[in-house]
């Protein structure tokens, strides 16, 4: 199950909304997350998206509701807009390159 958390930085506090979720995100992992993603658009810079991969949604409630969790949404408040509704989705495909011979290799078989 996937997991997307849209934020939205106030203006002016982008980067300190960036700092919170460089601490909050890879905690995931220590809930039973697969792996974690955290971008930032590079247009504004006010957008953020935060994914994760878990097994159970029960493992991301864990994950979500954590003291240190919860902590670091206290401390980052006036950094984001309000509410944060993190939507959960299916994986139906995955691909992932990690060199361009692998491409060929693929390729011939």
């Amino acid at each position: 199950m996937l997991v997307e958390i849209k934020w939205h930085a106030n203006t002016f506090r982008g980067d300190e909304l960036e700092a919170h979720l460089k601490r909050l995100a890879p905690l995931a992992l220590e809930y039973g997350a697969r792996w974690w993603l955290l971008y930032r658009a590079l247009e504004a810079g006010l957008d953020f998206v935060q994914l994760a991969e878990f097994d159970r949604k029960e493992d991301f409630d864990r994950y979500w509701y954590s003291d240190e969790v919860g902590a670091i949404r206290e401390r980052a408040l006036g950094t984001f807009q309000v509410p944060l509704i993190p939507s959960f989705h299916q994986v139906v495909g995955r691909g992932e390159l990690h060199s361009p011979e692998e491409l060929l290799t693929q390729r011939s078989e």
